[in-house]
């Protein structure tokens, strides 16, 4: 299952009707503790919501944020089983480049 939640940071300026910080941690409680299928989750690199995430395995990445500006963003990646991300060798195969750290 493959979750991405509205941002955390710039939420005020994205969205009409943001998320608070109680519904992202519930959200992240859902995800965490509720679901025995594998997931994965994306979210933007906000400290507090990649707290509740810290137990699992979190890579971070960075991405073009929109066609019109040039700017870079960062986002967190989460999953539920580290063998879900293809390995280096599997992304040099199909020449894909994916910045994860």
């Amino acid at each position: 299952i493959y979750f991405d939640p509205p941002y955390f940071t710039q939420s005020h300026r994205l969205y009409k009707n943001a998320l608070t910080l109680e519904r992202h941690i519930r959200l992240s409680e859902m995800v965490l503790k509720g679901l025995s299928r594998p997931r994965v989750l994306t979210y933007d690199n906000a400290a507090l919501i990649g707290e509740p995430y810290k137990t699992k395995e979190v890579r971070t990445f960075n991405l073009n944020c929109s066609v019109s500006n040039n700017r870079k963003g960062t986002e967190i990646m989460t999953i539920s089983d580290s063998n879900l991300f293809p390995t280096d060798h599997e992304l040099e195969k199909l020449n894909f480049r994916f910045n994860a750290r």
